[in-house]
This record gives C-alpha cells, structure tokens and sequence, in this order.
C-alpha cells in the first residue's frame, strides 16, 4: 500500500489582523494629540519671539525719533504711527488713523512717562 501524504496548501493571508489595525489606529491618534498638546505652544512661543523683535524695533525708532530731546515729551500713538516706528505687521488700519495692536490682538499704547 502506498502511503500517501496530503499535503495542505497553505494559503497566503492577504489584508490586516484587527490587532495590527487597532495599533495603528491607536499610534494615529496619538500622534493627533500631541499635536494639539504642542502646536499652541509653539504657536505662543513664536508669538512672543515676534513682540520681543517689535519691542526692540519701536525702542530703536523711539530712540532715533527723540535723539536730540532730553526726554520723550509729547511721545503718543498718533506720533508713533506718523513717524512709521511701528512695524506694519502691527498696524491695524491705514494712514495716521492706523492703530497698533500686538500679536495677541492686544492694544499697544506708547506714551511719555511725564
């Protein structure tokens, strides 16, 4: 008698376990909060970098502006904007109407200390 030996094709499976789907589901998701976790942050972070550069810029053209006063006497908004010592990314508005606001949607006042 001949022995015979069945051989079982093994047949290749195609497509993802649930397992594997869920792992990747579950990396998806936290790559999608941590990015909501660290782009306000960031956000903020930059935003603050951008005022400190617009704090030196209006110092420095304060400073050209009143290089032969003794003291800032009659330093205002108004003055500020006509004299261009606002950068424009800060101006809201056009002409000498125009109104400086910061990063953060705040006002910005300048103004002499007397």
């Amino acid at each position: 008698m001949k022995n015979t030996v069945l051989i079982k094709k093994i047949k290749s499976k195609k497509g993802f376990s649930l397992l594997e789907l869920l792992l990747v589901l579950g990396i998806i998701a936290a790559l999608v909060v941590a990015a909501f976790i660290v782009y306000p942050k960031v956000q903020a972070s930059q935003r603050a970098q951008a005022e400190s550069n617009n704090i030196a810029t209006i110092q420095a053209g304060v400073k050209a502006l009143y290089t032969s006063a003794s003291s800032f006497t009659g330093l205002t908004n108004s003055v500020a904007v006509q004299a261009k010592i606002f950068p424009d990314n800060m101006l809201s508005g056009s002409g000498s109407s125009a109104t400086p606001i910061n990063a953060f949607k705040g006002n910005v006042v300048v103004e002499s200390a007397d």
